[in-house]
């Protein structure tokens, strides 16, 4: 399991250093920091429970969960400015090949980012606050 959380942190950091949404709908940021309703919501439609769970949360930091019963949500508010990142990750137990997670996060009630992993997938949502 620590194998798979060092890969997992390395992946969402990695990932949020690298990705770029293609989303019309966007959180348009202030000149300075703000305060954001932080919205995460985990989903399977075949599975009932998250192996594994990492968010960034309300103070930045990560805050990481095993056997998490499924569908859930995470809200919070946090207070970021452009660049900060807001991110979550999980995958399923007891997966097959037909299995599927889905991860979305929601900002002032806007969907930034959403992301489905199949199979042994990991679903990573990302959004970096001021991207275009």
């Amino acid at each position: 399991m620590k194998s798979f959380t060092n890969l997992l942190l390395g992946s969402l950091t990695f990932l949020a250093v690298a990705s770029c949404s293609k989303d019309d709908e966007k959180v348009t940021p202030t000149s300075g920091p703000r305060e954001y309703n932080v919205e995460y919501k985990i989903t399977s439609s075949t599975g009932s429970q998250a192996d594994f769970v990492l968010y960034y949360n309300e103070t930045g930091g990560q805050s990481q969960f095993a056997d998490v019963k499924l569908p859930v949500t995470y809200k919070f508010k946090r207070t970021m400015k452009a660049g900060d990142i807001t991110s979550i990750g999980a995958s399923l137990a007891n997966t097959t090949a037909n299995s599927e997670i889905t991860t979305t996060i929601l900002l002032d009630g806007k969907q930034v980012d959403t992301k489905t992993a199949r199979g042994t997938g990991l679903a990573t949502a990302i959004y970096i606050i001021g991207q275009p």
